[in-house]
């Protein structure tokens, strides 16, 4: 007979031949039974999808296989339909792009293999844009502005001071260089990029004047003006008068 056994287990099968007629009661029947061990093709559970920012791995994991009998012949991981890695029971991933991808992992034993798969769901980093009013420097003292965007939150850090918003203005100092980290929130993850802002700080100008203190009616009245710090080059005006009012104005290092 031809048997079709479709569950894993031990069979005993028994064969029974005997003398046709009435001579059974005196020959008896020859009996002869064998074991028959049916094995069946893995069955492998996985871990969960994976939902993660890009730049960051993950570990998906083989957390059981039923044997069925037979013991596993291979592990093949894959990505996209790729072939990642011929072993192991945990294998991590490296997601350096957004987007969803597709893990799976075949368990095969001599009677067959089971596939399973996991998602992975990668979204994007915010892309931070800084900007600052005044864009080319400010001078020491003075106030200057830092914008961002690209993200739905943003924290600002500089030195001790943290503040949130999209917008930080402070009063600048010898050296402004910080940081702004931009969030922004997903279904399942809250994704996050940290980018530096500053700028030049500019010292205030020290001038020596050189005027004589007295002068003579009709005499040519000079002076001469030299900076002794700060940055960048400044430009000089004179300005000349009295009680009456402002008498001349000049640009320039010297006046006469």
């Amino acid at each position: 007979p031809t048997l079709a056994l479709t569950q894993a287990g031990i069979y005993t099968v028994t064969l029974s031949h005997s003398i046709p007629g009435s001579k059974v009661l005196q020959c008896g029947v020859y009996q002869e039974s064998v074991q028959i061990e049916v094995f069946g093709p893995p069955a492998v559970t996985v871990s969960d999808d994976v939902f993660l920012c890009e730049s960051e791995s993950a570990v998906v994991s083989i957390l059981d296989i039923e044997e069925n009998g037979a013991d596993v012949a291979s592990v093949l991981w894959s990505l996209d339909g790729n072939i990642y890695a011929e072993s192991g029971y945990n294998q991590a991933f490296d997601f350096n792009e957004y987007g969803v991808y597709e893990i799976s992992v075949t368990v095969e034993n001599q009677c067959g293999s089971d596939t399973e798969v996991v998602l992975a769901e990668i979204q994007p980093n915010p892309q931070i844009v800084v900007n600052s009013t005044p864009a080319n420097g400010v001078c020491v003292g003075n106030m200057v502005e830092f914008t961002a965007i690209g993200a739905d939150e943003m924290t600002w850090m500089l030195g001790d001071i943290e503040q949130s918003g999209s917008s930080f203005a402070f009063e600048a100092e010898a050296s402004v260089e910080g940081t702004v980290q931009g969030s922004t929130t997903y279904e399942y993850v809250t994704c996050s990029s940290t980018v530096p802002f500053s700028i030049e700080v500019f010292d205030l100008p020290t001038a020596v004047l050189d005027v004589p203190e007295i002068v003579c009616l009709g005499d040519e009245l000079v002076g001469e003006v030299l900076v002794v710090s700060g940055q960048p080059e400044y430009v000089v005006e004179w300005e000349v008068g009295n009680d009456e009012g402002l008498l001349d104005a000049g640009v320039g290092e010297s006046y006469q």
